[in-house]
């Protein structure tokens, strides 16, 4: 300890759980008694939530680590005479910097009130190139391809129903509740027509003619091609 704390005065060596945090441009720096106690680079964080007295930041997973964090959550004492929430001002900070998935550009699709198992609720789907988006009223989540495994079509036991379920890793959250399968429940009799924002060529080129410009069918069979598509995954 002496010997680091020789060579490193201006890092704290003190294990303490609480800390003064400061934002200087892309770096969130943990500090205590006026020594660096810890860093994160912002661009490294995902997503970033918050509870009551509490924020989680979510981490970009490295493919290239046999170890990851994937997740930091900090407790903020609420203090009465404060002007403004310290919660939000955390979070509005992070995320400022914070490298999260944006939806640039029109999305591929969009299919609207889906029935949603879990997490339970009614949330639009809207496919783009790199990720997918789960818009519901209360949460709001944005999948990349990357954590998309598998897709499964599965008929319900009263043969009016399809489930179509999405095989994820890492999972989505939903506060505490990690969902490592998306769970959607679509009537077989429901149809849909759709029609992709891309030309012909485009449609040779980027996806080898797997995709028709005009899509129509059953609402689970549409949405199951394009998403086996432009996840490029297994559909079974």
């Amino acid at each position: 300890g002496e010997e680091t704390r020789k060579y490193h005065p201006w890092l704290s060596m003190r294990g303490w759980n609480w800390v003064t945090v400061h934002f200087k441009g892309s770096v969130l720096s943990f500090d205590f008694d006026s020594k660096k106690s810890f860093e994160i680079p912002l661009n490294h964080v995902s997503q970033c939530n918050t509870g009551k007295n509490e924020v989680t930041a979510e981490f970009h997973r490295n493919d290239d680590a046999p170890v990851n964090l994937m997740e930091m959550r900090f407790h903020m004492p609420i203090s009465e005479s404060a002007d403004t929430d310290p919660v939000e001002a955390f979070q509005e900070q992070v995320m400022k910097q914070a490298s999260v998935i944006s939806a640039s550009g029109d999305a591929i699709a969009i299919f609207r009130e889906i029935h949603c198992l879990t997490p339970r609720g009614r949330y639009d789907i809207k496919v783009f190139q790199s990720f997918f988006q789960l818009h519901g009223k209360t949460y709001d989540f944005k999948i990349p391809t990357s954590s998309v495994l598998r897709l499964f079509l599965l008929p319900h036991k009263d043969n009016r129903q399809m489930f179509f379920v999405i095989s994820l890793d890492p999972p989505i959250k939903q506060g505490q509740t990690r969902y490592h399968f998306l769970v959607t429940l679509f009537q077989m009799d429901e149809e849909t027509n759709i029609e992709l924002p891309f030309t012909e060529e485009e449609l040779k080129e980027k996806y080898e003619d797997k995709l028709t410009k005009e899509l129509s069918g059953p609402v689970y069979e549409v949405l199951g091609k394009i998403m086996k598509v432009i996840n490029n995954r297994k559909l079974t």
